[in-house]
């Protein structure tokens, strides 16, 4: 199973704070009972256009999303690609993700609200040839083993 994660850069800016290894609290306001240790997470920034798309990806590395002292659910992440640091020095764009037929579909896409989205093993599978194919395999997330 994986995941985006939506932020929004007036709030919580992935091309400022995305540094591989950092580990962050991240809302968890929808499927928190699909969010298990080692499930990926890619990094959707919103916006403008010119910024929207992923800006890397993450490992889920708490056991259950947690209420914070607010009571705002919380699961724990560790960033581990940020795309901006490759030698391209860009994001997988909105361009690009929209001109795929599968990806064309997602929910961020034609919901864009919210924090969390769930992704169907194919739209997984697309966004990883997305990424094989503009930063090459060390950029890859793991595979899952079940």
């Amino acid at each position: 199973m994986s995941f985006i994660f939506q932020s929004q850069p007036i709030r919580y800016d992935l091309r400022k704070v995305l540094k591989p290894g950092a580990r962050v609290a991240w809302v968890a306001s929808r499927y928190r009972d699909f969010m298990k240790p080692g499930e990926i997470v890619y990094l959707w920034l919103a916006g403008e256009s010119k910024v929207r798309g992923i800006y890397g990806w993450a490992e889920i590395t708490s056991k259950h999303p947690q209420p914070d002292a607010n009571g705002i659910f919380r699961v724990e992440i560790t960033y581990r690609r940020n795309f901006l640091s490759h030698e391209c020095g860009n994001h997988l764009t909105i361009d690009e993700i929209r001109s795929n037929n599968v990806l064309a579909s997602m929910l961020i896409l034609r919901v864009p609200v919210g924090t969390n989205f769930l992704l169907s093993d194919e739209e997984n599978v697309e966004i990883c040839q997305l990424i094989r194919e503009k930063y090459g395999e060390d950029w890859l997330p793991p595979t899952r083993k079940s």
